[in-house]
Formats: structure tokens, C-alpha cells, sequence
């Protein structure tokens, strides 16, 4: 079955020379549909999909290219993760909507308000969901796949582990080992230590452990390793099915 998941409330549909894009979604005949692009002021855009074109549980974002009308993927396990930049990159208007398969299903979550047209199960998405959280609204089996298992466990870790604080604790242990090298240069006579050490002694001016002593650099240090090992730990034991 195919499933039409339409996100209301979202920001406002891309607005052309002839009124408000919408869509229209029909089925192929072969178990998948066409997703066609209205009121672009030409031949509408034409994406079709199928289930076996998708990883299961593996959601697929399509994006519409107002200015020459075409539809292209950007699947979220692909190196292009940040968003904006691959609309800038590529002269999108907009996500159009995503795709997911799951036990022979599809599913299309569309994320704009605008009007879908289309012969399948409509349903309402929430504002501010994400695409695994829409197909469990609908198929809650979803929930148990072993992806979504283990994404919802990497979105865990990356949500509880702070990067500016990882960043700073990577910046004290750097700063450290380079204090420990510079006291060990320092026991070289001046005429045999390396050139570099001298161009390099004016950046522990700037180090962490001038402002906070190297006790409190080094617990800073090791708490947030604990953390982090920890939160890793959790994640590969859920992603590996043993929690």
C-alpha cells in the first residue's frame, strides 16, 4: 500500500508565476507512483518510485529544483548531510518530501504546506517530526526495524554528547601533551633543541592550562572521556542488539 504522509502547518509552498506548487501522486501501476510537480510554468516535474528502489527503513529526501523543474535525491546516508548547503550547492527551492520503504510498503512523507493530490491513504504529520517518527505513526512495527533501532540510538548519542564541550576537553588534552613536549624539549640544551620549538612556545601562551590549572585540565579531560565512552558504549550495544 502506499501511504501519503502530509506535513500541515509547515512553512508555506513554493510560490511560481502561476499561484502555489502543489503535487500530485499517482501510481504506476507497478506497485510504485509518480510524484508530479504542478504550477512550475511548464510540463510538470515527474519523479516516480518504487520500494525496491529504496534501502528498507532508510529514509530518502527529494528535492525540487523550481528553476529547471527536476526532482533529485539526496539519501541521508550519503556524505551530503548538511542540508542547507546542498540546497544552496544545487539552487533548490525546497525539500519537496521524503521517501521510505518498509515491508513492501512505501511511504511518502511530504514536508511542505501545500496541496497533494493523490489516490492513496492520506495521513497528517505532526509539525516538527522526523521521518522515522512519521512512518511509525502509521506502521508503529516500524519502530522495532534494526536501522531505526540503531539510528534513533546514534541521534541518542549525538543529542547527549555536547560538542562545544568535547571540542574545549580536545583542546586542553592537546594543550597538555604540547606542555608535556615543550617541558621535555626544555631539558635539551638550547643549541640542540629543534628550530620549531622556539616558533612554537609563543602558543602556550594561548593554552587552556592558563586559564585553569593542569589538575582541573586533566579531570576535565578524563570526565569527558568517560562520558562519551560511555554514551558510545550504549549506542553499540543497542545498534548491535545486546541492550
Amino acid at each position: 500500500m502506499l501511504h501519503i504522509l502530509h506535513h500541515a502547518n509547515a512553512q508555506n509552498g513554493v510560490l511560481t508565476n502561476d499561484g502555489a506548487l502543489y503535487f500530485e501522486v499517482n501510481a504506476d501501476g507497478l506497485g510504485g507512483c509518480i510524484v508530479s510537480a504542478k504550477n512550475l510554468g511548464r510540463d510538470s516535474a515527474k519523479y516516480r518510485v518504487h520500494p525496491t528502489q529504496l534501502d528498507e527503513a532508510v529514509p530518502v529526501s527529494v528535492y525540487l529544483n523550481v528553476s529547471n523543474g527536476e526532482f533529485v535525491e539526496n539519501n541521508e546516508e550519503s556524505p551530503r548531510r548538511d542540508v542547507e548547503a546542498f540546497m544552496r550547492t544545487n539552487d533548490f527551492a525546497s525539500l519537496a518530501f521524503s521517501a521510505v520503504a518498509f515491508a513492501g510498503n512505501l511511504y511518502l512523507i511530504f514536508w511542505q504546506d501545500v496541496s497533494v493530490l493523490c489516490k492513496a491513504e492520506l495521513h497528517k504529520v505532526e509539525p516538527g517530526k522526523s521521518v522515522l517518527r512519521a512512518v511509525e505513526g502509521v506502521a508503529p512495527e516500524f519502530a522495532s526495524h534494526k536501522l531505526v533501532v540503531g539510528r534513533r540510538a546514534k541521534f541518542n548519542v549525538i543529542y547527549n554528547i555536547n560538542p562545544l564541550e568535547s571540542l574545549s576537553d580536545l583542546e586542553k588534552q592537546v594543550d597538555l601533551l604540547s606542555q608535556l613536549v615543550m617541558d621535555v624539549v626544555g631539558l635539551i640544551p638550547e643549541e640542540s633543541r629543534p628550530a620549531i620549538a622556539a616558533k612554537y612556545a609563543p602558543i602556550m601562551g594561548y593554552a587552556a592550562t592558563t586559564q585553569k590549572d593542569v589538575d582541573s585540565c586533566v579531570s576535565d579531560v578524563i570526565k569527558q572521556k568517560q562520558h562519551i565512552r560511555e554514551k558510545l558504549g550504549q549506542y553499540y550495544s543497542i545498534k548491535d542488539g545486546n541492550a
